[in-house]
């Protein structure tokens, strides 16, 4: 998902800050085909929520005098491309919602797997890297219900 470096920190910002991007792009992307208006409601939510995440990210990055990778091109927009091609051939409210789902399982999991692996985390970081986790096990929860 990103290249891992040598500093837990910037790991773990690297990771929330990646996986909120992509998050934003794909509901970017699939909001205008969303029919149901309680579902166009889940998204927006998502979606400011990843903005959030955002903000944060970008503001610590700031406190810490970095920045982060940006390497939606080597992974992002081959995953964003894969979305929308898988939108063209079923872009019913049951397979969008599959498919978000698995976006945000994939960033779950590595923000987890992030998480775990990182060892003296700044306290701030570390709250972030937890609202990153069950941001996107919520985001999951409520799109399972459109399966």
């Amino acid at each position: 998902m990103y290249a891992k470096g040598l500093n837990s920190n910037v790991d773990l910002l690297n990771a929330v800050y990646q996986n909120s991007k992509m998050g934003v792009d794909s509901i970017d992307y699939i909001f205008s085909k969303i029919k149901n208006n309680h579902m166009k409601k889940d998204l927006a939510a998502q979606m400011a929520g990843y903005l959030h995440l955002i903000n944060k990210v970008s503001s610590k990055f700031d406190d810490i005098n970095s920045s982060p990778d940006d390497l939606f091109f080597l992974t992002g927009l081959p995953s964003l491309a894969y979305m929308k091609l898988k939108i063209c051939i079923d872009n019913s409210e049951s397979h969008i919602a599959e498919i978000m789902i698995e976006n945000s399982t994939a960033g779950l999991i590595e923000a987890q797997r992030i998480f775990n692996r990182c060892k003296n985390l700044d306290g701030e970081i570390s709250r972030i890297g937890c609202e990153t986790i069950y941001f996107e096990q919520k985001n999951i929860n409520k799109l399972r219900n459109y399966l």
